[in-house]
């Protein structure tokens, strides 16, 4: 039973989980991984919520990670941290859930065989969020719509995993997935996709979809993705909704793969930067290892290469590192090394 519920993020995802749960009476706490005052904050003032469902305050109990009470268990761990942050904010954190509890991630990544080597799989549950928001300031969230779909490791419909929708359904309309790692996958390539090369390109991500040349390497990122999936298990017919002979002819140039704006359903306001270069701006630290570099790992543990990610990578850190910086020439550089 999920009596105590144990956010661990104060970001978009964490705060919207934290708010939504409150407001429907449920036990949760949100832990704040670097920030005492931040905790505080929050405890003092609560959320205020806005957007796509209406306005809302939720007040809300917030705790820094080492002011958890020794004793302090939790049923269920649920991780809205960048993914670079997992392992040593869920080692502390790990004594805190009940042996019968568990933990399940709303990041981007797949990041279940790192949470499981720390709990155990057997207090793991895959879990993937298509709902988003934004801080807009402390204690203010703007909400988006979208759903969360949660499965087990193995087949089946479990208590487990009913109750986990029931519970989870206070925050999004949740869905429990026949294969949950096939649907990680297909969200994990959007992203691997889209942020990256807004970074190395230097676009909005408003212009990203739009654009010829960054369809093109969108195109060689989609093939690896393909044989890497293959490989493990969880293939996938469609990247972005293409099917993979659409993405061949787009990687070779034989058609363009530049949407048209005025009949594509993506919609960004100008401006909008991707998350890796909004964290370079601000000094922090990158989650494209858990990212683009879930491909990487995954496609060597099944031999297959993956240099288009890898080049990808490299790039990025190299802009972070200042070595490199974000242009159109960067871009066409590593469409000639994918072809």
């Amino acid at each position: 039973m999920i009596r105590k519920t144990a956010v661990i993020g104060l970001g978009a995802i964490g705060s919207m989980v934290g708010a939504y749960l409150s407001r429907a009476g449920r036990d949760v706490t949100l832990i704040s991984c670097f920030r005492q005052d931040n905790a505080a904050y929050l405890t003092e003032h609560g959320i205020d919520v806005d957007g796509v469902n209406g306005a809302f305050h939720a007040p809300v109990r917030a705790v820094y990670i080492d002011d958890i009470p020794a004793e302090e268990q939790f049923d269920l761990f649920v991780v809205a941290l960048k993914g670079n942050d997992t392992e040593q904010a869920l080692r502390k954190l790990a004594p805190h859930l009940r042996p019968e509890g568990c933990c399940l991630s709303l990041q981007n990544g797949i990041n279940e065989d790192l949470i499981a080597s720390i709990v155990g799989w057997d207090r793991t549950v895959y879990a993937l969020s298509r709902a988003g928001g934004s801080v807009t300031a402390p204690g203010r969230l703007w909400d988006h719509e979208g759903v969360f779909r949660i499965g087990e490791r193995g087949d089946g419909r479990t208590p487990r995993i009913e109750e986990l929708r029931e519970h989870l359904s206070c925050v999004r309309p949740t869905e429990i997935s026949d294969d949950i790692l096939r649907d990680k996958w297909d969200k994990l390539c959007a992203v691997c996709m889209s942020v990256p090369v807004c970074t190395v390109s230097g676009m909005y991500l408003g212009d990203v979809f739009f654009d010829e040349k960054a369809q093109r390497l969108f195109a060689w990122l989609a093939l690896e993705i393909f044989r890497v999936t293959e490989a493990s298990g969880h293939p996938l017919t469609r990247i972005l909704d293409r099917e993979r002979d659409e993405w061949s002819d787009i990687a070779s140039g034989r058609i363009s793969g530049a949407l048209d704006r005025e009949t594509s359903d993506i919609r960004f306001p100008p401006g909008v930067v991707d998350a890796y270069t909004m964290d370079i701006r601000k000094g922090r630290p990158l989650e494209i290892q858990f990212t683009n570099g879930a491909v990487t790992r995954i496609g060597r543990e099944n031999n297959v290469p993956t240099p288009v990610n890898d080049s990808l990578i490299a790039a990025v850190l190299d802009i972070e590192a200042g070595k490199r910086s974000a242009s159109p020439r960067l871009l066409e550089e590593l469409i000639c090394e994918a072809a």
